[in-house]
């Protein structure tokens, strides 16, 4: 009688392999490293290199939207 043998998740040990060729593999779930996932976070920039219609646009909003969250405190801060 063979004992059944599960992984953390609940799976058989049948579940938890995958075919690659002719070699039977075990997949072994592993958290992705913090590198691995900052890497994913990258910001695609060429927009921002390659338009200067589109610098100024993002800074002016930038700035408008700063100067509202300043009128957003500064407005109850003087009724007070």
């Amino acid at each position: 009688m063979q004992q059944q043998l599960s992984d953390r998740y609940g799976r058989g040990p049948r579940e938890n392999r995958f075919v690659r060729g002719n070699c039977t593999c075990h997949y072994v779930p592993v958290a992705p490293s913090f590198r691995t996932r900052l890497a994913r976070l990258k910001i695609d920039l060429t927009p921002w290199r390659g338009s200067r219609d589109f610098r100024i646009l993002v800074i002016s909003g930038s700035v408008f939207f700063l100067g509202g969250m300043v009128g957003y405190v500064a407005l109850p801060f003087q009724l007070y």
